[in-house]
């Protein structure tokens, strides 16, 4: 796990210990833990049964039944399903976190991914010899003002969820040999984010993050997500490339239309389909692409 993947575990660890279920929420996951233990009673294959117990351990850590979660993760545990055996564990050191066990949860996470450095700061080595620069980023959440890094998902101290409100602060230190101290400089701007829910899946385009692009949270049966992450390359180039070919492939083919003398109406025809075809196309290419109009940059801020 990154350095902003395990910030980011902790955020949404943190925001779950500050949300509470209301009445109908804990109904609605009493009825899912009842379905999910009259599978689990028919189940015979380990894969599908730690699928199972994930579920029921999510399901009463929602309900803020802590003790119940963890004996369902460790029971999940021992019936060492390779391909369970990552989120199980995990599972775990979310529950040991939320009983305020952390050094407990802290140690199992670094034994499950291990710490690596952090890649969103960059070096410049450059004349004098010890001169360097570091740059970092981070957001200011428009609710209550606190800072967090970048690519968490919700802010750490009052759980709301990161959208376009939330400010994108870029920090510039200038630091002096190895141990130097320097000054540096914060300038905080908008996070360009923008998201459309379509059906029972959301897509978030964040227009500041090239390798995260795309994010599709696809919901599915029994409180269960599925998210896929794409890069802006592909988000870009993909609709671009297919509808250039679907527009060459429709003005061949009225192009043919027209050379064998068809009638006007089947000409329309064609030329009404690939508009319908290619504009839905040229229209997502265009939403991705285009990031929301901001107000532009605060002024910058010297860094404490």
């Amino acid at each position: 796990m990154s350095f902003d993947q395990q910030g980011s575990t902790l955020c949404r660890w943190r925001a779950e210990r500050g949300s509470h279920p209301g009445e109908d929420e804990k109904v609605m996951w009493g009825k899912t833990i009842e379905s999910l233990q009259t599978r689990l009673r028919s189940g015979t294959d380990p894969e599908e049964m730690a699928d199972l117990h994930h579920r029921l351990t999510v399901a009463h850590i929602k309900l803020e039944d802590y003790g119940t979660a963890l004996g369902w993760v460790e029971r999940g545990l021992q019936l060492k399903a390779p391909s369970w055996e990552h989120q199980l564990l995990e599972d775990k050191a979310e529950v040991l976190f939320l009983l305020g066990r952390e050094a407990e949860s802290m140690a199992l996470l670094n034994e499950i991914y291990p710490k690596e450095p952090p890649v969103i700061c960059r070096m410049k080595d450059e004349a004098p010899r010890h001169h360097r620069t570091i740059e970092s980023l981070g957001m200011v959440c428009p609710e209550c003002g606190f800072e967090s890094d970048y690519g968490v998902r919700s802010c750490p101290k009052c759980g709301r969820r990161v959208d376009e409100c939330f400010q994108l602060v870029k920090r510039s230190r200038s630091v002096l040999g190895p141990y130097g101290k320097g000054v540096g400089c914060q300038m905080p701007s908008p996070h360009r984010t923008r998201a459309v829910r379509v059906f029972h899946t959301t897509y978030t385009v964040d227009f500041d993050d090239p390798e995260r692009y795309l994010t599709a949270v696809q919901d599915q049966f029994l409180g269960r997500r599925r998210e896929t992450i794409t890069t802006r390359k592909r988000v870009l180039w993909s609709p671009l490339a297919a509808a250039l070919c679907l527009a060459a492939a429709f003005l061949l083919a009225i192009s043919a239309a027209i050379g064998m003398g068809h009638e006007g109406t089947t000409i329309a025809a064609l030329a009404l389909l690939g508009i319908a075809t290619v504009l839905p196309l040229l229209l997502f290419f265009a939403w991705a692409a285009v990031p929301p109009r901001t107000s532009g940059a605060l002024a910058p801020d010297e860094e404490r």
